[in-house]
């Protein structure tokens, strides 16, 4: 019976730059803004800035918009009505429930002047949209998303998806992205063509990776355990056909020679991922590419045995036949290639071997399952560099029995190191990119510093 174990939510084990909300801190690299605006009441306010409504209809109440932008020390005033404010940018809908129409409203928001003024015509004709381009699009969209501008959020995530190398060779700092924008582009990629990424600086395509890392082991059936005798790691299913080289041999109804996997009852996948990336040190690349190829199953039609796509090199054997003994030890012979004893007769798990070559995977004759094992061998052999484990490295994969990982003490995902390594990984990730969207230092409509709003009455 096996033991499900599996961290409930993978996504709150990412690394600290993986999680955080994208206005808790500067997004331009430099000493940044506030990251929350405050409530101001305008002190230019006056009885002319907002018009009432008749109760009938009519036109809707002006709004004044204070745009502070803290990086070129601007200030800016921008009128919109009421109901055009409320339609696009949900952000203000709780704010300015119940309040009466024929109430002074002032707005302040910290935010990039260039950035709020695209907004601003953006609400005014939706068609402003068209007009996305490289340099603009990712402060659009942080500020998009924050004042949730759904329609607008889209457009953006549609553009990008459509440019995103282009996006990648700009000096921008992608770490200002959310994790549910993060996720939302890694929906809209398959992950070969994440892969594809020209990201050389991995300013985003490791976090693309470690949403798909995620969406791969939520899936059901790529539940991972590990085995209490050899510390493997296997799926349900490939426990039903894969054998244990340390568990204790047993013979079945039918004469044949099982050791099936035993599940650990306190393993779990998280402590697997980062043992992956502290020990192994691994990339998010790396992993997501070894835990995919370890979810598929194939069946070696040279040794008969069935493996997982790590494996893929893994069909072992010994280049010389072995020595037989002499009576009464003629049961027993030693391989001259490596001096491993064997039977002649016993309970023998399987071929082994010293040496390793491809295994040869079966495929099924016709159909739709046939067709799915090629496209799958295609792909693994595509990425084998990451996805498959050299033989020689076989035993450095395995689990440990004994890490001291902790989730309730250091809940982490691959990318997650203690002290320096994730001050590391930190720096690594935001070196270079302090510069604004546009390229200049804080210039243009590209600023993507943080954003905040504060309503007064």
């Amino acid at each position: 019976m096996l033991l499900r174990k599996r961290s409930e939510n993978l996504l709150d084990q990412l690394p600290a730059q993986y999680r955080d909300e994208p206005f808790t801190r500067s997004c331009t690299g430099g000493g940044g803004g506030s990251a929350t605006g405050n409530a101001v009441a305008s002190p230019d306010a006056s009885p002319g800035n907002a018009t009432s409504v008749p109760p009938g209809g009519g036109a809707s109440a002006e709004i004044m918009i204070h745009v502070i932008d803290e990086v070129r020390r601007v200030r800016r005033n921008f009128t919109c009505r009421q109901d055009v404010l409320v339609a696009h940018m949900k952000y203000f809908e709780a704010h300015l429930a119940g309040v009466a129409q024929e109430e002074e409203i002032d707005i302040s928001v910290h935010c990039d002047v260039g950035v709020f003024e695209w907004l601003a015509q953006y609400m005014e004709d939706t068609r402003k949209a068209e007009s996305l381009d490289a340099n603009s699009v990712v402060s659009i969209l942080i500020s998009s998303e924050f004042l949730q501008m759904h329609g607008l959020t889209q457009a953006c995530l549609s553009y990008m998806c459509a440019n995103l190398n282009r996006v990648l060779r700009l000096p921008i700092d992608l770490g200002c992205l959310s994790s549910e924008i993060v996720r939302r582009l890694s929906q809209r990629f398959t992950d070969e063509e994440v892969d594809a990424l020209k990201d050389k600086r991995n300013k985003l395509q490791g976090r693309l990776f470690a949403h798909k890392l995620q969406d791969l082991l939520s899936e059901d059936d790529n539940a991972l355990y590990s085995c209490i005798y050899c510390r493997g790691v296997f799926t349900a299913q490939q426990r039903e056909v894969t054998v244990c080289p340390s568990a204790s041999a047993l013979i079945d109804f039918h004469g044949r020679t099982i050791a099936p996997h035993v599940a650990s009852s306190d393993w779990d996948v998280g402590c697997y991922v980062q043992h992956c990336h502290e020990r192994l040190r691994l990339s998010w690349r790396e992993i997501y590419w070894r835990m995919w190829a370890r979810v598929q199953l194939f069946r070696c039609s040279t040794c008969g045995l069935h493996f997982s796509g790590a494996e893929l090199e893994h069909c072992a054997y010994h280049p010389k036949p072995p020595v037989w003994g002499q009576a009464p030890d003629a049961n027993i012979g030693v391989y001259p290639c490596c001096n491993q004893e064997t039977m002649r007769f016993g309970t023998s798990r399987g071929p082994s071997g010293c040496c390793a070559r491809e295994h040869i995977a079966e495929v099924p004759r016709g159909g739709e399952d046939s067709a799915g094992v090629v496209v799958l061998l295609a792909k693994l052999r595509r990425h084998r560099d990451f996805a498959c484990v050299p033989f020689e490295q076989r035993e450095s994969e395995l689990f440990p029995a004994t890490t001291g990982c902790d989730l309730r003490k250091s809940p982490s995902l691959p990318g997650e190191c203690s002290g320096v390594d994730a001050a590391e990984e930190d720096e690594d990730s935001s070196e270079g990119d302090a510069g604004d969207v546009a390229g200049g230092g804080g210039g243009g409509i590209g600023g993507a510093q943080p954003l905040g709003c504060g309503v007064g009455y």
